[in-house]
């Protein structure tokens, strides 16, 4: 008869995995100061510090303003409709379905608490919430918080940047939809029924942003996939119970959308708009294929970022869940289903890259739950060489690559054209107004008057009334013709900063001429119109010293040029400014400088 001990001994020899060598000493110790609380608030401050620098103010979407505009009216009138057509003078379609009354309030009301530095706070806020749902449900996998998970925040940080950079209502569909993905990894994992949170979150998500309709899509595409393993009795399979409360709150989440000023209507306008296309698809940076930027001609830095990220993401992703199914003879088609569906979708569309890169997060730690394996604690070195070096380039492109030169508000003003549209209504320039695409949603709040601009980065409200589809014209054909004959505008206002070729078609159209200009945009006017303006206000105060404290590099060449056209003796002064200012690491400063110097050889113009 064996002993007791002997009896301990065997269950020790059976209990105990096979023996593997020791990690080399060295590896130990850096791993053990890697996993230090010192070492993680070191790692999440570099981090931070990457990601800031990697999310100044941009300036070549304007949708923010004609939101803030849209939130004025739902605040001040207590509302939830709105009249489309309310603020533009060309005919636009009042009864287009676009519904964030929700989102627009919400960022309106934070503009009247702070301006538009309250607004970037607003958007740090969504980002903090969305790390602390990561961190919540790192614990619920009874997971310790390593620089294994901030590295993962950080690629995520990336690959999301393109369209996380932009404050408007999308901002609370990235928040959303990571809500929606935690409540559906966190009842997977604790066994608990937290669907119930489906139906509020998407009531409000509904009146918020249209981005509804893919978390609607991630909701379906789940439930059919824990259906299909349930029936199969897969291993990984969702209890019976739990299974049913997921289908009747998901039932429940399709109903509550209902509840929205345009009701089913809505519904059927965006599925509609999803088949027929339209447009815009071809000509919105947003709605463009992922994969062209894989390798691109130029280089869209940001873009290009978000595409190998995602490559990244999937390989790891793929990695883990082969070694997963090999080693350990576990794992989750719902997850992978999941996984493979928002990858495509977000590769053949920029604008949904954000799902797959969120859905990735809680689905690498889900597996690494799933199969007991620890990995983010046995990746700590690997993951804070990759949180160096991603940070490195970060770093490296904003200071090469990046044109906006403003954080949290702070210089923001320089990308406006403020002063061109109050020039404009002061010296009370003749109307009908012509404005670009992006100034529009500027126009529609800086101003605040009802049928007085052109077009706007709605759009929506244009394709139906043929204005979006002259306006594309216009800048194929690369000429005025059209809109001299058909709209008739005496006036117009053009963002210089985005908008080089329709500039250059003001500047050699015979019928205008340029009459101000400032650091965002200029000012035309008909030329048969000029002799009234300059009667009753005289010339205008054009000095080139408006520019000598200006740094960016995008608004000193262009005022370069159009100095050209307007002063060219003052043109010599811009190239002085841009010189001295511009970051000698930029990386077009000698490439802009010989253009420069070209241009003013050509003119004849002497320079130092």
């Amino acid at each position: 008869m064996k002993s007791r001990h002997d009896k301990h001994q065997n269950s020790i020899q059976h209990d105990s995995p096979p023996h593997k060598p020791a990690a080399p000493i060295t590896f130990q110790i850096i791993q053990y100061w890697l996993s230090r609380r010192w070492a993680i608030l070191f790692t999440a401050f570099v981090i931070l510090a990457a990601l800031v620098a990697y999310y100044p103010d941009v300036a070549d979407d304007f949708d923010i303003w004609w939101h803030l505009q849209y939130g004025r009216h739902f605040v001040q009138q207590r509302t939830w409709t709105i009249d489309h057509s309310a603020f533009s003078w060309t005919p636009a379609d009042a009864g287009w379905m676009y519904v964030s009354w929700i989102g627009s309030s919400l960022l309106y009301l934070a503009h009247q608490a702070g301006g538009y530095p309250a607004l970037t706070v607003l958007q740090w806020l969504v980002f903090g919430v969305m790390v602390f749902l990561f961190y919540w449900f790192v614990r619920l996998c009874k997971s310790e918080w390593t620089v294994t998970h901030l590295a993962a925040v950080l690629l995520t940080g990336i690959a999301v940047n393109p369209i996380a950079i932009y404050i408007k209502p999308e901002l609370f569909t990235l928040l959303f939809f990571t809500l929606a993905v935690w409540i559906y990894f966190a009842s997977k994992v604790t066994v608990k029924n937290l669907f119930w949170i489906y139906p509020p979150l998407f009531l409000v998500w509904v009146n918020t942003h249209g981005g509804f309709i893919n978390g609607l899509g991630f909701l379906a595409l789940a439930l059919l996939a824990e259906a299909a393993v349930y029936s199969f009795r897969h291993p990984s399979r969702m209890p019976k119970r739990l299974l049913h409360k997921f289908a009747l709150c998901t039932g429940l989440a399709f109903s509550v959308v209902l509840i929205n000023p345009h009701g089913f209507a809505y519904m059927m306008q965006i599925f509609q708009n999803a088949a027929a296309g339209g447009t815009h698809i071809q000509s919105i940076t947003a709605y463009l294929p992922l994969w062209h930027f894989l390798f691109p001609a130029s280089f869209p830095f940001r873009k290009t970022n978000t595409a190998w990220a995602m490559t990244l993401m999937a390989v790891i992703l793929l990695v883990l869940a082969g070694a997963a199914r090999i080693r350990h003879k576990q794992s989750s088609p719902p997850v992978l289903v999941l996984n493979l569906f928002f990858f495509v979708f977000g590769f053949a569309l920029f604008r949904a890259s954000i799902y797959f890169c969120i859905l990735w997060f809680f689905s690498v730690q889900y597996l690494d739950w799933l199969g007991a394996w620890r990995l983010p604690r046995r990746l700590i070195m690997p993951a804070f060489c990759f949180t160096l070096l991603a940070s490195g380039m970060i770093v490296y492109e904003i200071a090469v690559y990046n044109i906006y030169d403003s954080w949290f508000g702070s210089r923001i003003a320089n990308f406006l054209p403020a002063a061109e549209t109050e020039f404009a209504a002061q010296h009370k320039l003749p109307s009908p107004l012509f404005n670009d695409y992006l100034s529009g949603g500027y126009l529609i709040w800086h101003w605040n008057i009802p049928h007085n601009v052109f077009i706007d980065s709605r759009y929506g409200p244009y394709e139906s009334t043929g204005v979006w589809k002259d306006y594309l014209a216009i800048l194929a054909e690369g000429h005025l013709r059209l809109l001299d004959s058909k709209y008739k505008c005496n006036t117009a206002i053009i963002n210089t900063f985005n908008n080089y070729r329709l500039t250059d078609m003001f500047l050699e159209s015979p019928e205008w001429t340029l009459v101000y200009f400032n650091l965002a945009g200029a000012v035309f006017v008909q030329k048969s119109r000029l002799n009234d303006f300059l009667q009753r206000d005289g010339p205008v105060d054009m000095r080139p010293e408006r520019f000598k404290d200006i740094a960016n590099p995008r608004i000193l060449i262009t005022a370069f040029f159009l100095y050209c056209h307007f002063h060219p003796s003052s043109a010599p002064q811009l190239l002085v400014y841009y010189a001295n200012n511009v970051r000698n690491y930029y990386r077009h400063k000698t490439a802009d400088i010989r253009r420069m110097k070209t241009t003013l050889q050509q003119l004849g113009l002497h320079y130092e």
